[in-house]
């Protein structure tokens, strides 16, 4: 028990994880380090008690914070999984290595991605987006401007702008995936995957470039799409 009679000191996992409206109901004091990545934070016995009360406001704000907490491990995951695959390889990084780096459980990462496969997709799906939201990148409002674009030259430039920033974010993971695909089925499959997500994204400017009557003359769609794929893919 702190000097105070009213206050106590409680270990958060990081005290950014103690949602601030449940912070400013109930007076918490200051916060400072303890440990890397945890804080101990000073705060009214109130708040403890607010804590192991069955409100439903305190459901909905600790199910924020779980979901808060759930985003930073799989970042954390993400991140640590990355360099391992870059600097070590799929087939040799264990999800034992990527936990001791990333320092979330085992258990969780397996209740987040089932398995080594399934972190390798996720790692690759961030990088093609480059955020971890789940609007696919075909829908969002850069896609959706280079698709509608009046201007053909607009819109190569557009797609152009796109598939560079891509490539580059995916460059080191995309080889990870290539040579990993020689020996291990999942990650051949992960390759086929890209692929074809990729060639329809290339898809989809020699379909507008046709659509605005812009192709050469002798030119048909499929034409286009070869030339857009030697061009603009990774190899």
């Amino acid at each position: 028990m702190d000097e105070s009679a009213n206050m106590s000191e409680v270990l958060t996992t990081p005290v950014a994880e103690v949602p601030d409206e449940a912070i400013n109901l109930f007076g918490c004091g200051s916060v400072h380090k303890v440990l890397p990545g945890r804080s101990k934070m000073r705060v009214s016995l109130s708040f403890l008690a607010w804590l192991d009360s069955p409100s439903e406001r305190k459901v909905g704000v600790m199910a924020r914070v779980e979901q808060r907490r759930t985003r930073v491990a799989r970042a954390a995951v993400l991140r640590e999984a990355a360099t391992l695959f870059i600097n070590n390889g799929y087939v040799t990084t264990s999800i034992a290595q990527i936990a001791a780096r990333s320092h979330v459980p085992e258990a969780t990462i397996y209740r987040l991605y089932s398995n080594k496969l399934g972190i390798l997709r996720a790692t690759m799906d961030v990088a093609i987006a480059g955020d971890d939201s789940p609007e696919p990148v075909a829908a969002r409002p850069e896609a959706l401007r280079a698709r509608t674009s009046p201007d053909p030259v607009g819109k190569i430039e557009a797609f152009v702008k796109i598939m560079v920033s891509i490539n580059q974010r995916i460059s080191a993971l995309y080889w990870v995936v290539f040579n990993a695909a020689d020996s291990d089925d999942g990650a051949r499959a992960l390759l086929r995957d890209l692929d074809d997500q990729r060639s329809r994204g290339q898809g989809h400017l020699a379909a507008a470039l046709e659509e605005a009557s812009a192709l050469a003359p002798g030119v048909n769609r499929s034409d286009a799409e070869d030339v857009i794929h030697a061009l603009m893919s990774p190899e």
